[in-house]
């Protein structure tokens, strides 16, 4: 079985790892770790073909958990979220296929559609930063 991973918000980027190497799969790239060849990260901005559908990635989200893991010692990623040259790329990405996908595969969501019936409770969602979500409802 290959398992196809999206970043999301409490793990390290693969690119910044340093064990992680890009490898072609679906007309796209991947990471991928030599111990670990059926465990694949999809990367930002790419591109896959899944028999025959365009499927487009955005990974990454802030950590709702952040100052209770800071607190406790518990590990944070500070590239957690998407940065400004990762946007700018994924941005240049759309563009260049003309944003003719037939599926988005992220972590997160645009702002509007954010999951608020769910949220934590007291949690102040005033520390949570969405930046993310609002660049995402933007594209």
């Amino acid at each position: 079985m290959t398992v196809f991973r999206i970043h999301g918000n409490h793990e390290m980027r693969p690119e910044s790892v340093g064990t992680y190497r890009e490898i072609p799969w679906h007309s796209g790239i991947v990471y991928q770790e030599e111990q670990y060849p059926n465990l694949l990260f999809a990367k930002n901005g790419e591109l896959y073909d899944f028999d025959g559908k365009s499927v487009f990635v955005i990974g990454g989200a802030y950590s709702a958990y952040k100052y209770y893991r800071l607190g406790r010692d518990l590990q944070w990623f500070a590239d957690e979220q998407p940065t400004a040259a990762t946007k700018r790329h994924i941005e240049t990405r759309l563009n260049e296929i003309g944003r003719q996908v037939y599926v988005v595969l992220s972590h997160t969501c645009p702002y509007q559609y954010r999951p608020t019936v769910v949220f934590l409770a007291g949690l102040d969602q005033s520390t949570i930063d969405s930046s993310t979500e609002e660049w995402l409802e933007q594209i």
